[in-house]
């Protein structure tokens, strides 16, 4: 078999090679992102959820307040949002390097917070358990696959398919 290769184009992609590895890089981190997004924003929905309902991912129902800590959430009812709140807006994405995020809520940043949380995710202290961590990280890995495999066709295995295409394009033009 004979090919005819024009030698400036085989020199260009040569030269960026280097280039088109660190477009990959930069766009899985992208899709990372995204996905460590998506799993926040799940937590999130979750958070402050009316008594008597459950968020839709939780698969367990929610047991109802004691009448103790609903006396103390009358009683309180601005601090009760308040702790809410906290726990919300603490929940977040962090990188840990360019390919890796945490996904969650970290005690340095607000160790009220994170004991709150782990006081709701366990029901330690006066309300029974509320988990919302434990069971987003199932609902969304039953979405979208585990940390060793992403489920074929789901959003989180499209954006990272897309990574070497955008690569590509962006270090060749086309």
């Amino acid at each position: 078999m004979k090919a005819l290769v024009n030698k400036s184009d085989v020199q260009r992609v040569f030269k960026n090679v280097d280039l088109l590895e660190s477009y990959v890089s930069h766009f899985a981190g992208i899709a990372a992102k995204k996905a460590a997004g998506e799993y926040v924003s799940l937590v999130k929905s979750g958070i402050g959820t009316a008594t008597g309902n459950t968020p839709f991912f939780v698969k367990e129902r929610w047991e109802p307040l004691s009448q103790e800590w609903m006396a103390s959430k009358e009683a309180h009812a601005g601090e009760v949002w308040i702790e809410s709140g906290g726990i919300y807006r603490n929940v977040k994405t962090k990188i840990i390097s360019q390919l890796e995020y945490f996904a969650g809520l970290i005690e340095s940043d607000d160790p009220e917070a994170f004991e709150r949380t782990i006081r709701n995710e366990y029901g330690f202290g006066l309300g029974p358990e509320r988990p919302l961590f434990r069971p987003a990280v199932e609902f969304f890995t039953k979405k979208a696959g585990d940390y060793r495999q992403i489920k074929k066709n789901t959003m989180v295995w499209q954006e990272f398919k897309a990574v070497v295409v955008k690569a590509i394009r962006k270090v060749y033009g086309r």
